[in-house]
């Protein structure tokens, strides 16, 4: 019995060590997790917040005629301004608009081509996305 004491007491430590260790990684991953449903929830919040701009924008303004949506702490703005409005070939109307988001100091425009699908409803059919050498490229 004797021999085997030290041994025993090394195993228990190592072991206590391997939970101890992978308890605090699976506290962190988890930690991490929530900092990331956070982020992906406050991307939703101004995924929303565009296609609403959008939408009120395309159905309630002339060509021309900008409307703009701030956060609450004005760290991102979003600027949509409708610029033409047609009907396609199966009568639905459709509008160009140019959208500017402003967020962390950067700049980012596209343009978009959206048609009413329903009532005060507009479906994106083409966003382009102007890149910074001024080329654009299709984001859908």
């Amino acid at each position: 019995w004797q021999g085997w004491t030290p041994s025993l007491a090394m195993a228990a430590t190592v072991t206590a060590l391997a939970v101890g260790l992978s308890g605090g990684y699976i506290l962190s991953d988890w930690r991490q997790e929530g900092v990331v449903l956070a982020a992906s929830q406050q991307q939703l919040a101004l995924n929303d917040a565009i296609r609403q701009t959008v939408n009120d924008a395309l159905e309630n303004q002339l060509s021309g005629t900008p409307v703009s949506w701030a956060s609450g702490d004005q760290a991102i703005t979003v600027t949509v301004t409708p610029l033409r409005t047609y009907q396609n070939s199966d009568g639905q109307y459709c509008r160009e608009y140019r959208q500017e988001l402003h967020q962390n100091g950067t700049r980012q425009v596209r343009e978009g081509l959206s048609c009413r699908t329903s009532q005060d409803q507009w479906e994106p059919r083409l966003i382009l996305q102007k890149e910074n050498n001024g080329r654009k490229s299709r984001t859908m």
